[in-house]
């Protein structure tokens, strides 16, 4: 390996992105880019680099999207405010 490689922090892959609030408790549509969906539970970093996470706990899947809860997101203006927001 490349000495530049090796100070290089790990590649994260986007699992999935937050595409809109759901209802009015702050739940929110993820739209999964991967098979597993189970992948997008847990903490989860907001950025390809950086260290914001979110906590997600997933609910039920709503035809091509699941709907989660984001800790934090209390009401739709919370849901509102992270929508666009990339899961890594």
């Amino acid at each position: 390996m490349a000495n530049n490689e090796q100070n290089q922090p790990p590649k994260r892959v986007c699992l999935g992105k937050i595409v809109a609030p759901h209802g009015v408790k702050g739940l929110v549509k993820i739209l999964p880019f991967g098979d597993d969906a189970s992948l997008l539970e847990g903490n989860l970093f907001t950025a390809a680099n950086g260290n914001d996470t979110v906590s997600v706990t997933l609910k039920n899947p709503l035809g091509r999207y699941i709907l989660a809860q984001i800790d934090g997101c209390e009401d739709r203006n919370a849901s509102e405010a992270i929508r666009g927001t990339s899961l890594y």
